[in-house]
């Protein structure tokens, strides 16, 4: 997944708007003090948002690929 593949799917209209917000809402969870676990707490208070963006970044990928692969079928 490229940069400009996942710009272009934030920009897809088809694209449902949730799915487009959920980067945003990681990254805010993951730079905004108000976590499960506090970060003040070493090395496990980091941990979650470790866990979120990969989870973030998982889903995203996928999705991201799934978009490809269908624009390629579709041309």
């Amino acid at each position: 997944m490229g940069l400009k593949a996942l710009r272009d799917y934030l920009r897809d209209e088809r694209i449902p708007t949730w799915r487009r917000w959920l980067l945003f809402f990681g990254l805010a969870y993951t730079l905004l003090p108000f976590d499960v676990i506090p970060d003040v707490i070493p090395v496990i208070g980091w941990l979650d948002d470790v866990g979120v963006l990969a989870m973030i970044a998982m889903f995203l990928s996928r999705d991201v690929a799934r978009r490809e692969a269908r624009l390629r079928s579709e041309a």
